[in-house]
């Protein structure tokens, strides 16, 4: 830069000569004031980068602030939903079931459930949950894949009961008859057995097939005698005499 200065120096000074003029000391003047006019517009340049740095640096900063307040808000908001839930799960779970809904156990079950793998009891739960509240429909495809599982026979034989209880509740009685037959037949010697036959046995009632719901009612009385559905059936058996 300097270089180019001094070489605009000497033409001018030679202009000067050239000219008449006898004073090129003006010129180096005005030179000088030319290059401490530069240097001042770099300092000022020099300013400007250094603020506009600050500001980017401010800017991150007040960016990531945003982010962490955004994440935490969203932490709190997801933690407020699941507590939410929670809530409404046990809400749901203290509220009676339709009359249609052996309460007993409904409520055996709910404790059953609670000590399976988690993924496993949430599934359960849930469909449990919507039996309480008679969305007999809803629980059905969760209840049957558990029936269609390779898990333990009582997960199963628990499943398959609710499935027959399920189609009760939607008025699909041929359906509910044959899950509750099966359910006597392939876990004959489960606790929910004699619940399962009894239960057979008002499904033909309310088919007006009066015969095989006596039938039903005395093999009942016959296989599990000291049973409470034993009980209820000799009573119910006066009933259809």
């Amino acid at each position: 830069m300097r270089l180019s200065l001094y070489l605009l120096v000497c033409l001018l000074a030679l202009q000067n000569f050239t000219t008449g003029c006898s004073f090129p000391g003006q010129f180096l003047g005005r030179i000088d004031r030319i290059e401490n006019g530069l240097d001042d517009m770099r300092g000022v340049q020099a300013e400007i980068v250094a603020r506009v740095d600050a500001l980017e640096d401010r800017s991150r900063r007040i960016s990531g602030r945003i982010e962490e307040v955004e994440f935490s808000q969203a932490q709190r908001f997801s933690g407020d939903v699941n507590t939410l839930k929670a809530d409404l799960s046990r809400l749901q779970r203290r509220m009676p079931p339709p009359a249609l809904v052996p309460l007993i156990a409904l409520e055996a079950d709910e404790i059953f459930v609670s000590s399976l793998e988690p993924e496993l009891a949430r599934v359960f739960m849930n469909e449990l949950t919507r039996i309480r509240t008679g969305n007999y429909q809803l629980a059905l495809p969760g209840l049957q894949s558990l029936v269609t599982s390779d898990l333990l026979p009582d997960i199963r034989a628990r499943a398959l009961f609710w499935v027959a209880v399920c189609h009760e509740g939607i008025a699909n009685n041929p359906q509910a008859l044959s899950s509750y037959l099966s359910l006597a037949n392939e876990f004959a010697s489960h606790d929910r057995a004699p619940l399962a036959l009894f239960r057979q046995a008002s499904v033909l009632i309310r088919m007006r097939d009066m015969n095989t719901a006596r039938l039903t009612l005395q093999k009942l009385i016959a296989q599990f005698p000291a049973s409470p559905e034993a009980k209820d059936a000799r009573e119910k058996l006066k009933t259809l005499q």
